[in-house]
């Protein structure tokens, strides 16, 4: 019998760099393969306000300019506009994005993708998001979330520096927009079809180290958990998500609002329970990785993942359910249709 084929895409990153003190390697970076004469600091008025930020730019000695006008969900009017025209007009050849992985680091891949593909872009991620590890974008058009995908868009370099661009984030953020969305990309890695070995043994690395250190701000645990949302993705470009990121994506438009990270906090608690089972096995590993034990009950052991996590997200108070935000049951017909499949619309009820 012939082995079955599996592909695995390696993302286009030349470096990650972790720990305290990489930031302090950016100024190499930017002189690498050809140097940068003008860099463009992309970010959200948030981190703009930052004294992480201030004292981030203050030490590179290069031209910069600043977009700092990126807000949630990404408009396309935005990017194009905004910081397309400005890596136009003011000849810029570098991309420095820092900030969170919803809005900043996707906004920069695709204002790379619309300039140039070709410039160098060095992405500092201030949530769990791992977008900056991902070859998608997402943003809104019309008020819709729309997405793109393109192995050219992931930044080249990644820079994991907790001590410095991490402490300012809130609290919500960095749990809602971080972990619990870390820990979705992880869970829907492993009941996705066109996982491989490698991307699952990533995946249940990454659960365990959030459920370990999610809660700390100590600096070792937030590295951690840093690279943790990395391994949850490690597969992105192979890996489609499933049901629960589609509703995200739905519920996250322009109409609902809900911040990107909080959608995992909706749909994570209800999809683990769908999946514990229809993917039981899957499920059991993620049980194991946080220590459960049960022998070869796997039934129970999926049980105990899909529990573990609606309990993980209690416990740090996030608001998880579709009417905290203000959706009514007359409402998921409508987000049902945007969604599509068969369960969808009993999944929303539940979700409710």
């Amino acid at each position: 019998m012939a082995q079955e084929i599996t592909e695995f895409s390696y993302p286009l990153i030349k470096k990650v760099l972790s720990g305290e003190g990489s930031l302090g390697k950016i100024p190499q970076i930017l002189k690498e393969e050809g140097g940068c004469r003008r860099l463009l600091v992309v970010s959200s008025n948030s981190v703009w306000r930052s004294h992480f930020y201030s004292e981030l730019l203050d030490s590179l000695d290069i031209s910069i300019e600043e977009f700092h006008e990126v807000t949630q969900h990404s408009p396309v009017e935005e990017i194009e506009h905004g910081g397309v025209e400005m890596l136009r007009n003011r000849n810029c050849d570098c991309i420095l994005s820092i900030g969170g992985g919803g809005s900043v680091q996707d906004s920069s891949k695709l204002m790379r993708k619309f300039y140039e593909t070709g410039i160098k872009h060095v992405a500092v991620p201030t949530t769990l998001s791992a977008a900056e590890f991902s070859p998608s974008a997402g943003y809104s058009l019309g008020g819709e979330k729309m997405g793109m995908r393109d192995p050219e868009m992931v930044p080249g370099y990644v820079i994991l520096d907790p001590p410095r661009a991490t402490l300012e984030t809130p609290d919500w953020l960095w749990l809602s927009t971080g972990g619990i969305r870390a820990l979705d990309h992880a869970v829907e890695t492993l009941v996705d079809s066109g996982n491989t070995e490698i991307s699952e043994t990533f995946a249940l690395m990454a659960i365990e180290k959030l459920f370990t250190n999610l809660g700390s701000r100590d600096t070792r645990a937030r590295l951690q958990c840093q690279i943790a949302s990395w391994y949850s993705y490690f597969q992105a470009s192979d890996i489609s998500l499933g049901t629960g990121h589609r509703i995200g994506r739905a519920i996250g438009g322009a109409k609902w609002d809900i911040p990107h990270g909080m959608t995992s906090c909706i749909t994570l608690p209800v999809m683990a329970r769908y999946y514990s089972l229809r993917h039981t096995a899957q499920m059991a590993k993620v049980a194991r990785a946080i220590g459960f034990r049960g022998g070869s009950d796997e039934e129970m052991l999926a049980s105990k993942a899909a529990e573990a996590i609606s309990i993980l997200i209690e416990k740090f108070g996030l608001r998880h359910r579709l009417s905290d935000f203000g959706i009514s049951h007359d409402d998921l017909g409508e987000i049902a249709g945007k969604v599509g499949g068969s369960d969808t619309l009993k999944l929303l009820e539940e979700m409710l």
